[in-house]
């Protein structure tokens, strides 16, 4: 291990001294910082080992620590809505998959029951919006495929990124609905209300339409 003399470990432990003053107000430092042992860091990993690193003098790679502090995932708020209908599951299934039945409770569209499909949902615009709503199919487990079918699908809006899961499980009397758009940061609570309320209206009509199916 190449040797430390007295006073590159003078001139080192003054350079970090006087960063860690800087950043002693961030935990994060404290904790992965051996201050103890000058010229050497201890970094913490996953683990619960130590990780001993030799440094020469420079505050290079005591920079990239601060580079390396976690970032904190912003809380988000998901709106769900469930029903049980004496509907079939597969008569939901294709008015949630279907472009035509889509229009009919939904909005007009161009979507494909494909993962991948990019897509979007088109209505009347208004001052503050053109009305079209970028879409993404994310994922598809049609009926037979498991114990349940779902849907999931992006959402992108007026500056506004969801997701939203359809859900449908079958039940003895017919089917369990569960829809959840899930995504909304703190500062979206008027569009969460809004949300909230435009799904009850569109769940409505989609339980109209469903019921309305001749069978397959």
């Amino acid at each position: 291990m190449p040797r430390i003399n007295r006073r590159m470990r003078i001139v080192f432990d003054d350079q970090l001294n006087r960063l860690c003053r800087i950043e002693r107000r961030n935990s994060w430092i404290e904790k992965n910082i051996d201050l103890k042992a000058p010229g050497v860091f201890v970094r913490r990993v996953h683990d619960g080992t130590n990780q001993r690193e030799l440094n020469h003098g420079t505050l290079h790679n005591c920079a990239n620590l601060t580079a390396e502090m976690p970032t904190q995932e912003p809380v988000t708020r998901t709106l769900i809505v469930e029903r049980e209908w004496r509907i079939p599951l597969e008569k939901v299934w294709r008015a949630l998959t279907d472009g035509a039945l889509l229009e009919q409770w939904l909005m007009k569209n161009d979507f494909q029951l494909e993962a991948g499909h990019r897509f979007h949902f088109r209505t009347a615009p208004t001052n503050q919006w053109d009305g079209i709503v970028s879409c993404e199919v994310l994922e598809v487990d049609a009926p037979g495929s498991g114990d349940f079918a779902r849907l999931i699908y992006s959402l992108d809006a007026a500056g506004l990124s969801t997701v939203v899961t359809w859900t449908l499980t079958p039940k003895p009397s017919g089917v369990q609905l569960r829809m959840e758009q899930s995504g909304f940061l703190p500062e979206d609570d008027y569009n969460f209300q809004g949300a909230t309320r435009a799904w009850q209206r569109f769940i409505a009509a989609l339980e109209e339409c469903s019921s309305d199916l001749p069978d397959a």
